[in-house]
């Protein structure tokens, strides 16, 4: 299977279990899995587990995106808006601000993001992000 198709298998399972697949799930192995790693397509943690298949998070964060009824797990707010996007579905976008602690939510409707006041902020620039991509 090539890495395309492999990716595709990956956020296809996202889509529909909001969880993380285990290489066996999408008919790969951990070489398939480094391999995604090694092209930035994956994060994996120590044991070979995906952290981040963008947009999805494998992992719990305070970033997430609901549509009808259901929930995903996001790197960060932009992440959010990219399910909803890949997902071709209105929702709303979860989160924290990371200043005040007051809750956010964006919110999307007929594939536009209804005009909101919130302001964001990046911590690292762009260049850098695959220096630690968890903590960009």
């Amino acid at each position: 299977m090539s890495d395309v198709a492999l990716r595709r298998r990956i956020l296809a399972f996202f889509a529909e279990h909001a969880s993380a697949p285990l290489p066996a799930d999408v008919e790969a192995t951990r070489d398939d899995y480094r391999r995604l790693a090694d092209t930035h397509a994956l994060v994996l943690d120590a044991d070979g587990a995906i952290v981040i298949a963008k947009p999805f998070s494998g992992v719990p964060t305070a970033y997430r995106a609901e549509a009808d009824g259901r929930s995903w797990d996001a790197n960060c707010a932009w992440d959010g808006l990219g399910i909803l996007a890949a997902l071709g579905r209105d929702g709303i976008v979860r989160t924290t601000c990371s200043d005040c602690g007051e809750p956010l939510a964006l919110e999307v409707r007929g594939a536009r993001l209804i005009e909101t006041d919130t302001l964001a902020h990046f911590l690292v620039p762009a260049a850098a992000w695959y220096d630690d991509l968890v903590h960009t």
